[in-house]
């Protein structure tokens, strides 16, 4: 898992590098936004990177494609039956743990409840979009900034339905609360892209991107700051000999 290898420094990844996968992640679902069709289950074990560092973005099984009838029901079950999980080969290994999926109303998958917006959570089907697979692309990146999925710590095994409803009470555990040296512009992008009002997210995919490649490349990161003051002093980060001369020439 590359979340891990980060951690470890395994075959050469790092955070950077991670971030890389991330941003791919974003175009990916740019181009399939326009294309009108919403994934709605992003999580880590949906996206592969290959060995060249080609990434994709797998299992369009919960997709909705805009404009048609949904052909899920991801209202949950009001009985004890909201436990269950659909079995299948791939889904026995993740059984009673926190990235277990659910089962809604017509016995389909709900969602992987570490990843999922509030919008889903709730069973909102008027109010999912473009912006709910940004909120899941967002808690992906909580997890590599941080080391912990969302609402769950590391050693911790909640079912699926504790996590859904820490979910729909509040947001999860600030970033800066788990590790003060995460850098500010990252945290920024996390807690726009996961906030709990739709509004208040990334308008869409690509604007997410923009951010991640700003930070990527010392540029400013919107939603950190903005302004001519802020623009200056990117660009004497990446200009520091040019910065260096004008400074002199100003001084005489």
């Amino acid at each position: 898992k590359v979340f891990e290898q980060v951690r470890t420094g395994e075959r050469g990844w790092s955070q950077t590098r991670a971030l890389g996968v991330i941003l791919r992640v974003c175009e990916a679902m740019a181009f399939a936004h326009e294309k009108g069709v919403v994934h709605r289950d992003i999580k880590p074990a949906n996206v592969m990177v290959g060995r060249f560092g080609e990434t994709y973005v797998m299992d369009w099984g919960l997709a909705k494609v805009m404009g048609r009838e949904d052909s899920h029901d991801l209202r949950l079950r009001d009985t004890a039956t909201a436990l269950s999980l659909v079995r299948t080969d791939r889904r026995d290994a993740a059984h009673q743990t926190p990235d277990s999926p659910l089962v809604t109303m017509d016995g389909d998958i709900m969602g992987t409840p570490c990843y999922m917006p509030p919008e889903q959570a709730r069973g909102n089907l008027e109010e999912i979009g473009p912006h709910s697979d940004v909120y899941s692309v967002g808690a992906l990146l909580y997890e590599l900034l941080t080391g912990w999925r969302p609402y769950v710590e590391p050693g911790q095994k909640p079912s699926p339905q504790a996590v859904l409803t820490m979910l729909l009470h509040g947001p999860p555990r600030a970033i800066h609360a788990i590790d003060r040296n995460v850098p500010s512009e990252l945290t920024a992008i996390c807690e726009k892209a996961m906030a709990r009002r739709a509004e208040e997210r990334y308008p869409n995919m690509l604007a997410m991107a923009e951010d991640l490649r700003a930070f990527l490349e010392g540029r400013v990161v919107r939603a950190y700051e903005t302004g001519p003051v802020a623009e200056f002093r990117k660009w004497s980060a990446r200009n520091k000999c040019a910065a260096a001369s004008a400074a002199a020439a100003l001084l005489l």
